[in-house]
Formats: structure tokens, sequence, C-alpha cells
């Protein structure tokens, strides 16, 4: 990943808008349809998930995620807060999720 690019694990790049932030019910759409899910950020390695452990993760994180500039959410266990986050491939969509501490 470098700034608005993200490469996937076959070479392609992925871009982002800037402010191109999904709230939870997008994530909720986007998860239904997804082969795959990247997490990233915040000085851990980037994860590439499943469409179960994605379901699975946001299950987890969904009470600490918040879109970023509409509101806060109250860090996990580690203090963590997180944002999805819709990156872009032509006319496809890949969803991810941001680490923030």
């Amino acid at each position: 990943m470098l700034g608005d690019r993200l490469w996937d694990d076959e070479g392609q790049v992925w871009y982002r808008d800037r402010g191109e932030w999904a709230d939870a019910e997008e994530v909720e759409r986007h998860l239904a349809s997804a082969c795959r899910v990247v997490l990233h950020g915040f000085r851990r390695p980037m994860q590439w998930l499943t469409s179960a452990e994605a379901a699975a993760r946001w299950r987890q994180i969904r009470p600490h995620c918040a879109v970023p500039g509409q509101y806060g959410a109250d860090g996990d266990a580690e203090g963590l807060t997180y944002a999805a986050v819709l990156w872009r491939r032509g006319d496809r969509q890949l969803l991810g999720f941001e680490v923030f501490c």
C-alpha cells in the first residue's frame, strides 16, 4: 500500500478516493458479496481475509468502528479503533478495515 494505492496478492492495483469511508450499512452490504477483505493500518501487517474471516472480524470490531470526521468510536481492549474504506479497481470494489490507535 502506498498513499491511495493498494496492491493485492495478484499484483493488481486498487485505488482509494480520499474520504471514501463506509458506514456500517455499507460494510454489511459489501460483506454479503465479498470474496476477500483487507485489514491494514497502525504498524500491523496487512491481512487478506476470506469472506468468513471478514464477517467474524466485523462482529468483533463493529462496536469500535467509526466513520472518520462524522463520529468517534471507543477503542477495543488494545485501545484500537477501526474505519471501513472502499478501494476501487474499474467498476469493482474491495472492502478494507483500517486500524487506528
